[in-house]
């Protein structure tokens, strides 16, 4: 176990040595900030895609038509399998009195409309259930199985599922592109690190062969160009962090248009649960990025 005084000779020494290659040191930083950066604005498209499909899981949903020939038996039958069926988080029937009541509320419309419009002790409208699906994702596999099992009793079903797949694809597509944009900034801040901390090696190469040759474990040199790379690792994040933050809440504060068209069907995650939920990814992503680097360069240059 690591002692607090040799903890604290290895972060003075991890310090001094930042500030000693401080051109290098800036720019290892400013990479891995913008590595994480990357990262946890590709983070919070999904986090936010799936958020939003939660949101309409509780509203979308579809309409199936009942044949107007189907009897009592053959609706209750029907009712009882869509209930039963994988991923239904919710199913209504609906009777053609009350839809049309429904749809005549919903317009503030009285008796008289109806006679004006042919329509008093008559109903054009048909029976039908309204399906909710609890995951937006199943909703094809709901309608593939309520066609399957409802036979000649389904007219036909009205799914508006075009915002749900557009979403769908659309995060499979970030999650793709994330991976790909994250590996290239990774890799190129390892090697921006490995090279400051080579520079630093090659520095004090001398020292180190002292150090060395008077007992010191190879571990004792180690440490503080690990801590040295961890240290960029940290301060990359938090700058990351920041930006992110100030960009993220002026995004979700601002006038769009686009927000306004959104909000009918679903919203943004508000930043005060993202903010928190990006901060946690952020620090171990950039000191998991430092250590690597650091024990990568330290095993191939620190060979005195």
């Amino acid at each position: 176990m690591m002692k607090f005084r040799s903890f604290r000779y290895y972060l003075k020494e991890a310090i001094t040595n930042l500030f000693r290659n401080g051109v290098m040191s800036t720019v290892s930083v400013l990479t891995v900030a913008s590595c994480i950066f990357m990262f946890v604005l590709m983070f919070s498209l999904a986090v936010n895609i799936d958020f939003m499909l939660h949101q309409l899981s509780n509203t979308l949903g579809f309409v199936v038509v009942i044949s107007d020939d189907a009897t009592t038996a053959e609706k209750e039958a029907l009712y009882a399998q869509i209930i039963d069926a994988p991923h239904v988080s919710d199913l209504r029937y609906i009777p053609a009195d009350e839809g049309l009541r429904n749809f005549m509320e919903s317009l503030g419309a009285d008796d008289g409309l109806f006679e004006g419009l042919g329509l008093h002790g008559s109903n054009p409208l048909p029976h039908i259930f309204e399906v909710r699906v609890g995951d937006p994702r199943y909703m094809e596999m709901v309608v593939r199985n309520i066609v399957a099992i409802g036979g000649e009793t389904v007219d036909e079903i009205n799914e508006q599922s075009e915002l749900v797949n557009g979403l769908i694809t659309f995060n499979r597509g970030v999650r793709i592109a994330s991976v790909a944009v994250v590996a290239v900034f990774v890799s190129i801040s390892v090697i921006i690190i490995i090279n400051t901390i080579k520079l630093t090696v090659n520095n004090r190469k001398t020292e180190i062969g002292i150090m060395k040759y008077v007992g010191a474990t190879d571990w004792f040199v180690r440490w503080p160009f690990i801590i040295e790379g961890i240290l960029i690792g940290i301060i990359g994040a938090l700058a990351a962090d920041i930006i992110f933050s100030y960009s993220y809440t002026a995004f979700i504060n601002s006038d769009f248009r686009f927000f306004e068209i959104l909000g009918e069907f679903a919203a943004f995650r508000p930043s005060s649960e993202m903010l928190p939920l990006v901060s946690i990814v952020a620090l171990p992503t950039g000191v998991a990025i430092g250590a690597v680097a650091s024990l990568l360069s330290v095993r191939k240059y620190l060979k005195v």
